[in-house]
């Protein structure tokens, strides 16, 4: 990568920081800060797709919080398992992760791809955390 491709994506990845940081800042609304940070982390990676996870109902079950992209309304009914999937392992871990080939992994909760149609090929992962360790998983 040239010097000018590196400062270039430098510049888009503070960009994202500042507007991310704008909104939190601006407004209380959690549901409006967790679109917002979703929106910019699928900018800086140029991805089709996203999702934030998060860990609820006493950390009995993990579930899409905001999705974006072409499966959004099927993804949103789906619940998975602490521990389940790539997120689960994730949120369980709190090491993020980049899987080229989700087909490949086999903790692929492959139920996912069947419940949206959509065919998920690579994902980055990250985890969220909170004073008591992860909370979620950015995908």
């Amino acid at each position: 990568m040239d010097r000018l491709t590196e400062l270039e994506r430098k510049v888009r990845e503070l960009s994202t920081l500042l507007e991310v940081s704008r909104v939190i800042n601006a407004d209380l609304d959690l549901e409006r800060v967790l679109h917002t940070v979703l929106e910019q982390a699928l900018l800086v990676i140029e991805a089709e797709a996203g999702t934030l996870w998060s860990l609820e109902d006493e950390r009995s079950v993990i579930v899409p919080r905001v999705t974006k992209g072409p499966a959004t309304p099927q993804l949103l009914q789906v619940r998975l398992k602490p521990g389940e999937g790539i997120v689960g392992r994730v949120i369980q871990t709190g090491v993020g992760e980049l899987v080229a080939d989700v087909q490949q992994d086999p903790l692929w909760a492959v139920r996912v791809d069947f419940a949206t149609g959509f065919a998920t090929r690579s994902l980055v992962s990250a985890p969220l955390t909170g004073r008591s360790g992860a909370i979620g998983c950015l995908q």
